[in-house]
């Protein structure tokens, strides 16, 4: 009976609310300092499109345990080795789609599709072993995004450390 409530809770918080549950409570287990970062709304050139190839920068940080995120540069930087868990998401502006893509080390690990005609969102997430020093970004490799000239936040970006290699 455990079990089976335990299931069902898992498939309805979802999988990204149980992988961060865990992850804290694994960090909280073994008495480590915790890294991770939120990051929101696109940094553009021009008002509100940023256009391919680029790299993908943000206006704010909302968190930055240990202060691993870089806001200037627009990268992670894995203090510690471990497993991170990424998840990213973006819209494309009203006529173009876009490939966006999560970098380690500037190497290609997952994309996220947004397809035209209007404002289509993609998103995507993954599991990387990373070591100290490795960097983690996402990359704007074809079409254009688009994000609120507003106070709404279209783009966001999270990382965090779910296990640290001891």
């Amino acid at each position: 009976m455990y079990v089976r409530r335990k299931i069902a809770s898992v498939k309805a918080v979802g999988v990204w609310a149980y992988l961060l549950l865990a992850s804290l409570a694994c960090c909280l287990a073994q008495r480590t300092s915790s890294v991770g970062f939120t990051v929101r709304k696109l940094r553009t050139p021009s008002f509100v499109v940023l256009q391919a190839p680029a790299r993908v920068k943000f206006q704010d940080t909302l968190t930055n345990l240990s202060g691993a995120w870089n806001e200037d540069e627009g990268v992670f930087v894995a203090p510690r080795g471990g497993a991170y868990f990424f998840t990213f998401n973006g819209i494309g502006s009203k006529d173009s789609d876009f490939t966006l893509a999560l970098m380690k080390n500037d190497e290609y690990q997952v994309t996220a599709y947004g397809g035209p005609p209007k404002y289509e969102w993609a998103g995507n997430s993954a599991l990387l072993v990373l070591e100290p020093g490795d960097k983690v970004h996402l990359q704007l490799q074809a079409g254009t995004m688009y994000d609120h000239p507003g106070r709404e936040a279209y783009t966001t970006f999270t990382g965090f450390l779910m296990y640290e290699w001891v």
